[in-house]
């Protein structure tokens, strides 16, 4: 659906992997957080629920981010030529098989969501600032 979005949030998975693992946990933590405060606030109770909504959205799209990275590096290093479509197809396998190992899958499992939420909101960071610098005059 976003075909220049989506494989710059998986790259950022790898490329920036310690900013994407912190900002995952910080957006884990104050999304929610905000949105009881701006619940408790009468006039901004539809602020609230449409970030509870895209925080929920960001949760469960987390995993697919993370299954295109692991899918990139994996049909990269195989050489494999399918794509998005094969390297999303092969990660999601790979993720929903180590998500699946008793004990340590819900583990990986937050790991996955703590990363993917991360990459999206630091690409989406990124983006903002570029979208915000005022264009330089042709000299």
């Amino acid at each position: 659906m976003f075909p220049v979005k989506v494989p710059r949030i998986a790259a950022a998975v790898v490329n920036s992997t310690w900013i994407s693992l912190l900002v995952g946990l910080a957006l884990f933590i104050l999304v929610p957080l905000a949105a009881l405060i701006l619940l408790i606030l009468v006039i901004t109770i539809p602020i609230s629920l449409t970030a509870i909504f895209l925080y929920v959205l960001g949760i469960y799209v987390a995993k697919i981010f993370v299954g295109l990275a692991i899918g990139k590096l994996i049909s990269g290093y195989f050489k494999l030529s399918g794509g998005n479509a094969l390297a999303l197809l092969i990660g999601l396998f790979i993720v929903m098989l180590l998500g699946a190992i008793p004990f340590l899958g819900p583990v990986l499992r937050f790991l996955y969501v703590l990363f993917g939420l991360g990459a999206a909101g630091f690409v989406i960071y990124k983006a903002i600032q570029e979208r915000e610098r005022p264009a330089k005059p042709a000299t």
